[in-house]
C-alpha cells in the first residue's frame, strides 16, 4: 500500500491536482503516515538537500528562493524525514545589465 501511494497514486494525482483532489490525496498519504513538503512560492529558498533543482528561471524573484514546483515532494509525519524530494526551479532576480 504504502509503494502505491508513493509512486503510482501521489504522481497519477499530482497531475491533475484540484481541491478536490488534493484533499483526497491527503486522506490517502495520512494512511500511511506522509504529508506533502510545504514550499512557499517566492519566499522558500532552494536546499539541494530538500529540493531536487531542475532549472533556474529569471523573474522577479530574490535570489535563491523557489519559483515553480515543478512535483511536489513527501516526508514523514513522524520524523519529518524526506520520502521524495520535491522538484523545482529555483528563482533569480533578472540582471540589470541587460
Amino acid at each position: 500500500l504504502y509503494s502505491f501511494i508513493t509512486e503510482r497514486l501521489f504522481k497519477g494525482v499530482v497531475a491533475y491536482d484540484t481541491e478536490d483532489t488534493t484533499d483526497r490525496l491527503n486522506w490517502f498519504l495520512e494512511i500511511v503516515a506522509l504529508e506533502t513538503i510545504p514550499i512557499e512560492i517566492g519566499i522558500t529558498k532552494a536546499d539541494s538537500q530538500i529540493h531536487e533543482i531542475q532549472g533556474t528561471v529569471q523573474g522577479k524573484y530574490q535570489s535563491g528562493v523557489i519559483a515553480e514546483v515543478v512535483m511536489p515532494g513527501l516526508r514523514r509525519t513522524s520524523d519529518q524525514t524526506i520520502v521524495r524530494k520535491p522538484t523545482i526551479l529555483r528563482g533569480e532576480p533578472v540582471s540589470s545589465a541587460e
